[in-house]
C-alpha cells in the first residue's frame, strides 16, 4: 500500500480579520504538499538489463511493454505486431495479458492499447501519476462493468439451454411412454382377436 507524507512551508505574510473581535491579525501563510512515501526506487535500465538475461518469453514480452509505454503509462501494441517484433507465439502473448490484467498490472483501454498501474511504475511527477491512477482506475472500473454486461447476456443463454435439455428429456420420456402404450395396445388386440377366433369356432361347433 503507498502512503502519504505532508510537507509544508511558509510562503509569506497576510492580514486576516479576526472574526470575534474585527482586529486585524497578520499570519503566516503555510503551503502543503502531500508526497509519497515508503516506497522504493526502481533503475529500469539495470531491471530491464536483468530480465533480458533471464530470456524468459513472458518477461521479454513484460520488459518490452515497460520499456515502450509513454508518458501517460499507454503501451500500444496488438498480438500480431508483437508476434512479429519478439519472436513470441499469440497463445503465449494472450496469456501473459491476461494475467497482468487479472493482477491488476494494467488495463486493456481499447484492443491493442494498455494503461499499466501508475502504483506499480510510472515516471514523472507525483501529480502526474495522480491524474493517470484516476484514469487507470476509471478504465478498470469500466471494463469490470462490460465483463458483468456479458456475464449477464450470457445467463439468459445458459437458463434456456437447461429449460432445452430439460424439454428434451420431457419429449424422451413421453416417446417412451406412447411406444409402451402401443405395445399394450397390440397385445390386447392381439387378444382379442384370438378370443374372438375362439368364439368363432365355438359357435360354429354348437351349429353343427
Amino acid at each position: 500500500m503507498r502512503t502519504y507524507r505532508r510537507k509544508t512551508k511558509v510562503v509569506g505574510k497576510q492580514t486576516f480579520i479576526n472574526q470575534e473581535t474585527g482586529e486585524l491579525v497578520e499570519m503566516n501563510v503555510i503551503q502543503a504538499e502531500e508526497r509519497d512515501f515508503n516506497f522504493e526506487k526502481l533503475w529500469m535500465g539495470h531491471v530491464v538489463g536483468t530480465l533480458d538475461i533471464i530470456g524468459n518469453k513472458k518477461i521479454k514480452l513484460v520488459t518490452y511493454v515497460m520499456q515502450n509505454r509513454n508518458r501517460d503509462n499507454i503501451f500500444f501494441g496488438t498480438y500480431r505486431d508483437l508476434e512479429k517484433k519478439l519472436n513470441i507465439s499469440s497463445p503465449t502473448i494472450a496469456e501473459t495479458f491476461k494475467v497482468l490484467q487479472d493482477n491488476d498490472f494494467l488495463v486493456m483501454v481499447q484492443q491493442g492499447v494498455y494503461r499499466i498501474n501508475p502504483d506499480i511504475i510510472f515516471k514523472g511527477t507525483n501529480g502526474n501519476r495522480l491524474n493517470v491512477l484516476i484514469m487507470y482506475q476509471k478504465e478498470k472500473s469500466e471494463k469490470n462493468g462490460q465483463a458483468e454486461e456479458e456475464e449477464q447476456i450470457i445467463d439468459p443463454i445458459i437458463y434456456i439451454d437447461s429449460e432445452l435439455e430439460e424439454a428434451q428429456q420431457e419429449i424422451e420420456q413421453a416417446q417412451k411412454r406412447i411406444e409402451k402404450l402401443q405395445k399394450r395396445k397390440q397385445e390386447i388386440s392381439a387378444h382379442q382377436e384370438v378370443l374372438a377366433s375362439q368364439e368363432s369356432k365355438q359357435t360354429k361347433q354348437k351349429a353343427s
